[in-house]
């Protein structure tokens, strides 16, 4: 298990019921345990944005950012670029239920399924590299 990297983002997880909160931190597992092989991105910055879980890389701005959280319906989800979110919604319509090309909204933590995530999390922590490196062939 990861630490948290403060305790305010710990809390961030604490006011959830349980069900969502232990949702969120397989989610956030899959989030860190991607970054972690990411080695061109540098360190993935674990913080608060209005009041989420948010996903960022500061130091070469390589990732747009991911957020964890609740919608409304009372389920969790993972919240992303509607860019990224709207292509691995057209490989996943199937495999997953959408809130737009905003998040993917999960019933539960047996939902989460890893290898599929993980395409999309990579492609939203490399972001911007990608960007730049198209922008160069």
């Amino acid at each position: 298990m990861h630490e948290f990297p403060s305790q305010d983002v710990e809390n961030a997880f604490m006011v959830f019921p349980d069900p969502v909160r232990s949702g969120l931190v397989t989610l956030r597992g899959v989030i860190l345990d991607v970054a972690a092989g990411l080695p061109q991105i540098g360190q993935v910055e674990e913080c608060l944005k209005g009041g989420r879980p948010t996903y960022l890389v500061p130091d070469n701005r390589a990732a747009t950012m991911l957020q964890l959280g609740m919608v409304e319906s009372g389920q969790f989800a993972l919240f992303g670029p509607s860019r990224v979110v709207a292509v691995f919604r057209t490989e996943h319509e199937d495999d997953f239920r959408f809130d737009g090309n905003q998040a993917i909204v999960f019933a539960s933590e047996n939902e989460i399924r890893p290898e599929a995530l993980s395409d999309l999390i990579d492609h939203a922590l490399t972001y911007h590299l990608r960007k730049l490196i198209s922008c160069w062939r």
